[in-house]
Formats: C-alpha cells, sequence, structure tokens
C-alpha cells in the first residue's frame, strides 16, 4: 500500500472501516455468523471467508489490512482464541480448532497460501511471527488427531505447542508436526517434514526428517541478481 493511500485510509478511517464492514457483510460469497463465536475487525477485506463453529466464547480478531480469500475456520470447542494481525494475507487456507483454550497467532505482514490447513488441538498454539512467508500445500498441526496407547492403555502422545519465529520462509507440501520451533530468518525446502525444534537463527532446514544444512543465510521476497 503506497504512502498516499495509508494516508487517505488512517485519516478516513472510521469511513472506510464502515464501507468494508458493510462490503464484508453483504457479499454473498462471505458466511461470518457462527454461533458461540464472536468475529472483531475494523479495516480488513474478506472474501470467500467461510465460518463453522460449536462451542462458546470464542473469538476470532482480525486487525487493520488484514486480506482473507477463499479461507475456511472450523471451531468446535469452547474459549479458543483466533488473532490476525495487521497487513496479514491468507488465501486459501484452512484454520481447524478442536477442543478447548486453544489459539493460533498469525504475525503482522505474514503471507500464506494454499491449499494449506493450520490445526492446534487440546489446548494447544500455533504461534506464527512477523513478516513470514509460507508457500502452498502445507500442513501445521499442534497433534496427532487420534491416541497412541502403551502396553497399559496409558496416552503417550500429548499435543504439543508449535511456533514459527519471524521472517521464516517455508516453501511448498511443507508437514509442520507438533512441539515444533523454527528460529527467525529461516528457510524452509520445499516437501519438508519439521520434526524438532530447531533453535539456529539465519539456517536452511530440508529433508525428510528435516534437519539443518547451512547456516548464515538470508531471504528476501525479491530475486536479487547473482554476481559473475
Amino acid at each position: 500500500m503506497n504512502q498516499h493511500l495509508k494516508q487517505f485510509v488512517h485519516r478516513y478511517s472510521g469511513v472506510v472501516g464502515f464501507g468494508l464492514r458493510l462490503y464484508n457483510f453483504v457479499n454473498c460469497k462471505n458466511r461470518l455468523r457462527a454461533k458461540g463465536t464472536k468475529l472483531s475487525y475494523s479495516i480488513a477485506f474478506l472474501q470467500g471467508l467461510k465460518i463453522n463453529s460449536r462451542g462458546t466464547d470464542n473469538k476470532i480478531i482480525f486487525d487493520d489490512f488484514v486480506r482473507i480469500k477463499n479461507c475456511t475456520i472450523n471451531i468446535y470447542g469452547s474459549h479458543n482464541t483466533i488473532h490476525i494481525d495487521n497487513r496479514a494475507i491468507l488465501d486459501g487456507v484452512q484454520l481447524w480448532i478442536e477442543d478447548n483454550g486453544n489459539e493460533i497467532q498469525i504475525g503482522e505482514g505474514t503471507e500464506i497460501y494454499g491449499p494449506s490447513q493450520l490445526a492446534a488441538i487440546e489446548g494447544t498454539k500455533i504461534k506464527i511471527g512477523k513478516a513470514c512467508l509460507f508457500s502452498r500445500e502445507l500442513h501445521i498441526r499442534t497433534g496427532d488427531s487420534h491416541s497412541v496407547l502403551d502396553m497399559d492403555g496409558k496416552r503417550v502422545n500429548p499435543s504439543e505447542d508449535v511456533e514459527i519465529d519471524d521472517h521464516v520462509w517455508i516453501g511448498m507440501r511443507v508437514t509442520c508436526l507438533k512441539g515444533v520451533c523454527v528460529a527467525a530468518d529461516s528457510v524452509v525446502a520445499a516437501t519438508t517434514t519439521l520434526c524438532k525444534k530447531y533453535d539456529e537463527k539465519n539456517a536452511v532446514i530440508c529433508g525428510v526428517p528435516g534437519r539443518v544444512v547451512r547456516t548464515g543465510v538470508g531471504w528476501c521476497h525479491d530475486r536479487v541478481a547473482i554476481e559473475e
């Protein structure tokens, strides 16, 4: 968004917010009302958003200049929160929550493209930092969905939080399993399976299972010319 447009939007934020809320509400591609879930937003563009919910005291919060296109939010439980920070973009993404007390946070300026799914269950959290770029066909999960039992019938596969730090680039068809942490400024190669904590910043992670194959790198959106 250019500077002049930003100034206009901030100066007339009330009018712009009202217009967008009206557009989002009357847009036949949106289904924004869901029992037991409160949707809060001001200056956000929603197109093709469908919310399905069963439970109570659930919250969905979109901050300013969030863009949501062709996404589905499923919440089956109570006291859950989804918070999408300023200028984040979600296109073709499914957010899935089951059970109570879960949280999905997506940081400022982060872009996620689909078809992709983020799923939090059993009171866990998915936290994604600022300025991340996620490609297509990703799966991020905090649990296994079903139970693994030892020979005494005791469950041995608890769900765990997932945290992706600021400015992480994730390639297409990556799977991110429970308990994963990825440090800031890292790159995750296409088709990688993330399955542990990757604490080193500025790293390249690839493979099945994922491992650090290079350090001391960074990345940016632009294609920088290669010097000969």
